[in-house]
């Protein structure tokens, strides 16, 4: 059989079922649009493996078996979205995560606005320093000397404690005692 015809024989088996298919898959999904891309993905599979010297019966029951496999799979897979959806939502609705989020989103911004009111060579050390680099790699990267970075980074230390000190009083009230 040409290549032509073997696509003319799949057009024919796909008119005449895809409707079918369709139908059945969202007998499980209850979902027309998902239940239409898994009978897409079955008529895929079947165009994967197909030969037009399959009878009838084999391409429905590949079809079908295909189809049920898919929506079973759709179906976990909802199943698992749906239970952490549900473990997220239980997780953000609750009163401690709420509390812990706005204290960490705080302290976040308070950092940020302490450090960005140190001089602009301690401020840059600061930052290296956080985003993980060692005495050494600074130094390194801003050309100075390790005793310079050490100096800079124990002045800049000292002075985030004072900034931030009276600042952190109020989140940790604010965390405990609301």
């Amino acid at each position: 059989m040409t290549e032509s015809e073997k696509r003319k024989r799949f057009e024919s088996v796909y008119l005449d079922y895809f409707q079918a298919i369709h139908d059945f898959c969202n007998s499980f999904l209850k979902d027309g649009e998902l239940a239409r891309d898994v009978a897409q993905d079955a008529f895929f599979a079947l165009w994967n493996n197909f030969d037009p010297a399959y009878s009838e019966k084999e391409i429905l029951s590949f079809l079908y078996t295909t189809g049920r496999n898919k929506c079973f799979d759709q179906l976990r897979l909802q199943k698992v979205v749906e239970s952490k959806i549900k473990d997220l939502k239980d997780t953000i609705y609750s009163d401690t995560f709420f509390l812990d989020e706005v204290t960490r989103r705080e302290t976040y911004r308070i950092v940020r606005e302490s450090i960005n009111k140190l001089p602009e060579r301690s401020r840059q050390i600061a930052l290296l320093a956080l985003q993980g680099y060692s005495t050494q790699e600074i130094a390194d990267e801003l050309e100075v000397s390790i005793n310079t970075v050490k100096t800079l980074k124990k002045n800049a230390y000292s002075k985030l404690r004072e900034i931030i000190n009276n600042q952190y009083v109020i989140l940790i009230l604010l965390k405990y005692f609301i």
